[in-house]
């Protein structure tokens, strides 16, 4: 049991590596014509973490940036965007929502989405 909290605690750490996404900054990023994606995860969530440990392997893929929501911490903006489950990833392209995945894909297939996305 340990081993699993030690283990957890340093993917927890890892979630850090992304900027980390609030409403007063989506809404200043909202209006972009940026493409990125947005994470929305709980640090408590296994599944969230093993997606953000592949998402890691595209972080500067095509210059799309990646932003972090922590779902416990925003609940506005997951209302928003009607998250429902975790972990939930929103690609938006050029100000517009082009894709959604929910639940955890495995890193080929999130690259299958990504090139289809962007």
């Amino acid at each position: 049991m340990k081993k699993l909290f030690i283990a957890l605690l340093i993917l927890g750490i890892n979630a850090f590596s992304f900027e980390h996404l609030d409403m007063d900054k989506y809404l200043q990023l909202k209006n972009k014509k940026e493409d990125y994606i947005i994470d929305f995860y709980a640090p408590w969530c296994p599944p969230c973490q093993i997606m953000g440990e592949y998402l890691k392997e595209f972080k500067n893929y095509k210059g799309i940036k990646i932003y972090k929501v922590n779902i416990d911490e925003s609940k506005d903006l997951a209302s928003l965007f009607n998250v429902t489950s975790i972990p939930t990833l929103i690609f938006v392209k050029n100000s517009t929502i082009v894709n959604k995945i929910n639940g955890l894909i495995p890193s080929s297939a999130l690259k299958e989405e990504m090139e289809k996305s962007f």
